[in-house]
């Protein structure tokens, strides 16, 4: 009877151990888009779920004006919703921007962000995205 107790204990650590981690991050060099948009994968496990989404530039990137992203979201049942942002000036190599906090996405699976860099600066290493599973957002 131990050694069945035992087994389900560390099953228990082994499951709580396993799972998805909270903030997810990727970055797609401008090489790998060659004036294409960047194109994004985002899991959504749960409708309860909010996240703060933040987008990064990578390192060496330092530009003096804003530079306009065009986002176009999908949705997993193929629900489009379009907006643009802008990154604001930095001085900063590699600096990250919040681009909304507390989002909640309303369906699960898997979303597609598709953003197209709008007159990028002469060296602009690519974009990255950050998303961080929150409770409320930190904002």
């Amino acid at each position: 009877m131990k050694a069945g107790r035992l087994f389900l204990l560390l099953l228990l650590f082994v499951l709580g151990a396993c799972e998805k981690p909270s903030e997810y991050s990727y970055f797609i060099h401008s090489d790998e888009v060659e004036g294409g948009p960047y194109v994004f994968l985002l899991d959504n496990p749960d409708s309860l779920n909010t996240y703060d989404l933040s987008f990064y530039t990578g390192a060496g990137c330092e530009y003096g004006a804003d530079v306009r992203l065009d986002l176009i979201w999908i949705a997993p049942d193929r629900s489009i919703f379009k907006e643009k942002v802008y990154l604001q000036p930095t001085e900063t190599a590699g600096s990250v921007q919040l681009y909304r906090s507390g989002v909640r996405p309303g369906s699960v699976g898997q979303w597609v962000l598709l953003v197209n860099v709008i007159h990028a600066p002469e060296f602009f290493p690519g974009l990255g995205i950050v998303s961080k599973c929150t409770e409320n957002g930190t904002r």
